[in-house]
């Protein structure tokens, strides 16, 4: 069984999110973007390894449940811009 994954700034762009972005979480973010998928950092620190590294990132409070879910887009709410 082989999986396909698109490349970065295609129409079959695979994305793929990590919330959290610990120290342990960086090198899996490194790996992750070598085959070529988007990487998204979420987690509460600015400073956060893997933020460091991913494509795109957003601060929240992940453990936040009602911000989480509004944040996925579960829970429709006047949303803030969480683009960092």
């Amino acid at each position: 069984m082989s999986v396909e994954v698109g490349k970065a700034l295609t129409s079959l762009t695979t994305k793929l999110m990590l919330l959290g972005c610990r120290v342990s979480d960086k090198e899996a973010a490194l790996e992750l973007q070598e085959p070529g998928p988007v990487v998204i950092g979420v987690d509460r620190y600015e400073n956060a390894p893997a933020i460091q590294v991913a494509r795109r990132s957003y601060l929240i409070v992940i453990l936040d449940g009602e911000e989480l879910q509004i944040f996925l887009g579960k829970k429709s709410s006047d949303r803030n811009e969480y683009l960092y």
